[in-house]
């Protein structure tokens, strides 16, 4: 009974999560000495940082012999030494990217919504002009019909005119002598 409110404590500990205050960072930053020798007992030629590009020349043991980009020669620590490029070098070009990426997207999101208006476009004219082709025909169509109405009736007028008008007969057709 004696460890019981010790144990509901560290539950009440463990239950509440982590601390919602603001949140704090570790620096990646990383500082090795340079030194004039391969171990700790050499003299400390010069102080480098996350993101120093150096040149491996040589090693002995856990310890690498390198050369600055200023040219100064020394030995660090293997375990300090990377072929990658280090977060703090790679995050502004990885940003750098990622901010041209996001204007590509937002012009090509641009674009398809311009395309998106044009194909809606071109379908209204397709099924506009589907529909005007149709109208044609059936316009053409009865046009036909209203020339060959209007024809035949000419011809029938001109038929019933020529019953009615009397044809006149010897009387108006002389001919002349000579």
């Amino acid at each position: 009974m004696r460890y019981r409110p010790t144990v509901m404590l560290v539950l009440a500990w463990a239950l509440a999560g982590p601390p919602t205050a603001g949140a704090d960072w570790v620096r990646d930053e990383i500082r090795i000495n340079m030194r004039s020798g391969p171990g700790l007992q050499f003299r400390i030629l010069d102080v480098l940082v996350s993101g120093d590009r150096v040149q491996r020349i040589g090693a002995s043991g856990e310890w690498i012999h390198v050369r600055t980009a200023e040219g100064a020669d020394g030995w660090v620590p293997d375990g300090y030494v990377s072929k990658q490029e280090p977060p703090s070098v790679r995050l502004p070009t990885a940003l750098g990217k990622l901010e041209k990426a996001e204007a590509r997207i937002a012009e090509l999101g641009s674009r398809l919504a311009e395309q998106t208006e044009a194909i809606t476009e071109l379908d209204e004219l397709r099924t506009t002009n589907a529909r005007l082709t149709t109208e044609n025909t059936r316009l053409s169509g009865s046009a036909w019909w209203k020339v060959l109405v209007a024809g035949g009736a000419t011809v029938l007028v001109g038929m019933v005119i020529g019953a009615l008008v009397p044809r006149g007969g010897a009387q108006r057709t002389r001919r002349i002598r000579l």
